[in-house]
Parts: structure tokens; C-alpha cells; sequence
């Protein structure tokens, strides 16, 4: 399992907030908390002989934004 948290502390330089300096489609500065959590599972076996199986999963959940689940078979 591993989970973080990351700070989001960013200022615009002074150059931008006087208007002298531009970015297309306008400037991104976010100043905030994310927090994330992700868990990883595998599992590996030989069922039968010369035949070896792999399955894993991955969930990840991002604060804002959502959850996705991502499978594999091998």
C-alpha cells in the first residue's frame, strides 16, 4: 500500500502579476493539498506443469479527480 500527500504552494513571479509576462492559455498556479492512496496486489502460480498464470491489480484513488482500477493476466 503507499499513499502521499503533496503541498501545493505556487506564486506567480512578478513579471506575470503585473501583466509583462504571459502564458498561452493563461497562467496555472495552484496553491492547495492532494492527497493519493494506491494499492498494488499480485499473484503468481504454476496451476499446471509448464503452464505459470500472473495476475495483478493496481487502484489508485486521486483526491478531486476519481479512482481507476487497473487489472493484468499474464
Amino acid at each position: 500500500m503507499q499513499w502521499y500527500k503533496k503541498v501545493q504552494d505556487e506564486h506567480a513571479p512578478p513579471a506575470a502579476l503585473s501583466g509583462a509576462q504571459s502564458e498561452s492559455g493563461g497562467p496555472i498556479y495552484v496553491i492547495g493539498t492532494e492527497k493519493d492512496a494506491a494499492a498494488f496486489l499480485e499473484l503468481d502460480g504454476k496451476p499446471i506443469k509448464h503452464f505459470e498464470v500472473d495476475a495483478a491489480g493496481r487502484f489508485d484513488h486521486y483526491q478531486g479527480v476519481g479512482s481507476a482500477f487497473t487489472p493484468s493476466l499474464a
